[in-house]
């Protein structure tokens, strides 16, 4: 599917060309189908966009092609907060935006994915929570001891847009993929038919799982060689 991320200096001035090839957001699409989910602030459904997807999927890539594509605002919803009393705030971007952000997602995972720690479990492809825990009881009959359970408090609202766009640039040159994550970290959120500005943070459900997949999580949790970090 596109180009395989084999000579990482070639590829990293053509990321673009990865993001709207038309087997990736096909794959995105295909994902995002799977996902279902809600309506956007346009309120066009999974099945609204997959009646008109032959008209609109081109369009898709035309405009990641021509570097006009622009990113909506999320509808911010507030779901319950498990574990406690309360409340988490998910953004949830139209269909369009979804597919995109899949995109983007499927080329950090080539690019990044390699870098992360083989005890990293969190949204990658392929591990899971369940992995997680065998690790961990492995770690136990080895002879560990303690097991430490580290929640960061708002943590993708309040990552800085200009740390996660310095950290893409060590490996990004592409300043056409830099400036479509700039755009959906500023696309805003709509709250209850308001617009608010997003001058830092990831709304929770969109660009958001692209985002574990550069080295951010990694860079502020990972800092101690003596620990074996499971995330």
């Amino acid at each position: 599917m596109g180009r395989k991320v084999t000579e990482m200096q070639e590829k990293m001035t053509n990321v673009m060309e990865m993001v709207y090839d038309p087997r990736r957001l096909n794959e995105a699409w295909r994902r995002v189908k799977k996902n279902d989910g809600s309506a956007g602030i346009d309120n066009v459904t999974i099945k609204d966009f997959k009646d008109r997807s032959k008209i609109l999927a081109p369009i898709v890539s035309k405009k990641l092609k021509a570097g006009t594509y622009r990113f909506k605002p999320a509808k911010r919803v507030f779901i319950p907060k498990e574990g406690t009393s309360k409340m988490r705030p998910l953004g949830i971007p139209v269909v369009m935006d979804r597919i995109v952000s899949h995109s983007l997602t499927q080329v950090f995972e080539e690019i990044y994915d390699k870098d992360f720690s083989e005890s990293s479990y969190g949204f990658r492809r392929g591990k899971n929570q369940h992995m997680a825990i065998k690790y961990v009881q492995s770690l136990v009959k080895d002879g560990y001891k303690w097991c430490a359970s580290i929640d960061l408090k708002s943590f993708f609202d309040e990552i800085p847009h200009d740390l996660i766009l310095k950290l893409l640039r060590k490996k990004i040159s592409d300043e056409r993929v830099l400036t479509l994550v700039a755009r959906a970290l500023k696309a805003g959120v709509v709250i209850d038919g308001k617009f608010e500005k997003t001058s830092k943070g990831a709304p929770q459900g969109g660009l958001c799982k692209a985002l574990h997949k550069p080295s951010y999580a990694k860079k502020v949790i990972m800092q101690s060689n003596q620990l074996i970090p499971v995330i």
